[in-house]
């Protein structure tokens, strides 16, 4: 668990076909572009303390792991639905990360950037597909930066020097915002705040002093679902931006770095992941470690996707 810590960690201050076991899914497996899936990143402790991207149906079934080599995190499904977009070390080594594209059965794997560096983060799509944003640290500084698949030109957007730590952004349906996740040093918690997105008109949209994680958009970008972080228990909330209102979904019961969610491909439910016993509602799976649930907008449907043994990370339903 201490590599799962550390990896954890980084990025957040930078910011299988069974049901059973993923290790038993074959490698490279294909799948089809549809509603109802999940890409996200299991931890591999048994046996081979590795990170590794896999996908499953949300009902649970057609678990598969893509690739059995080198680290990989914070996967993104491209527009058109045919590529993933992910961190990757080939040597095991997150000191040497850089970012990858592949199909999404895990064939034709592309290194995109040279930049060999531990303080990438979170990879995006852009919703044309032609361009990426990600988080970068440079000396002291946590910026956003844009990557253009055409050229590979890579430019900065953000510059807010030390005290504001840009991990990561997601950008908005329409593409013309970004939902970004900061640290903040001054306060010692994660916020997030919305802008264009060329890096301008930066507002924060959480009220001072609440910590917020896992971000993400609604299908339509009127919503935005995170997870508040304190006080505990962790409560997954939405954001109406049209009207500021925000509403509590679900409370989990978990005080771990988990809460990552994810908006359904229909806006309907939320995919997060959170501890196996997050959720005194359902019965508690043999394998713990933190699993992948579907929760309804209203909080009051909630179902469990995984059971195994490996903690999930980084979910993101398509």
């Amino acid at each position: 668990m201490k590599k799962a810590a550390h990896l954890i960690c980084s990025l957040l201050l930078l910011f299988f076909c069974t049901s059973g076991s993923a290790a038993e899914a074959d490698p490279g497996q294909a799948m089809e572009r549809g509603q109802g899936k999940i890409v996200f990143t299991t931890y591999f402790t048994i046996g081979e303390n590795c990170f590794n991207i896999c996908t499953v149906n949300e009902d649970g079934s057609c678990l598969t792991r893509l690739h059995k080599v080198g680290d990989e995190g914070t996967p993104s499904i491209s527009p058109d639905g045919t590529k993933i977009i992910y961190m990757c070390s080939k040597e095991n080594d997150w000191t040497e990360s850089d970012i990858y594209q592949m199909n999404m059965d895990g064939s034709d794997v592309q290194r995109l950037t040279e930049l060999h560096d531990w303080t990438i983060s979170y990879p995006r799509y852009f919703p044309d597909g032609k361009k990426l944003v990600f988080g970068r640290r440079v000396a002291c500084n946590y910026d956003l930066y844009t990557l253009d698949l055409s050229c590979g030109s890579i430019q900065r957007i953000t510059q807010t020097g030390e005290e504001i730590r840009e991990m990561c952004a997601i950008p908005s349906p329409d593409g013309k915002k970004l939902l970004c996740s900061a640290y903040l040093l001054y306060e010692n918690i994660n916020t997030l705040f919305l802008m264009n997105a060329d890096g301008s008109d930066c507002r924060r949209i959480v009220p001072e002093g609440s910590d917020a994680i896992g971000m993400s958009f609604s299908p339509d970008g009127k919503k935005i679902a995170y997870c508040m972080d304190n006080p505990h228990p962790k409560q997954i909330e939405l954001l109406d931006l049209s009207t500021g209102v925000t509403s509590e979904v679900v409370r989990i019961k978990d005080s771990t770095n988990y809460g990552e969610t994810s908006f359904t491909r229909d806006g309907r439910r939320l995919i997060i992941n959170a501890c196996d016993d997050a959720f005194p509602s359902l019965p508690a799976a043999a394998g713990g470690g933190s699993q992948l649930f579907s929760v309804s907008l209203d909080g009051k449907d909630v179902k469990r996707i995984t059971t195994d043994t490996y903690e999930k990370l980084w979910p993101m339903a398509f």
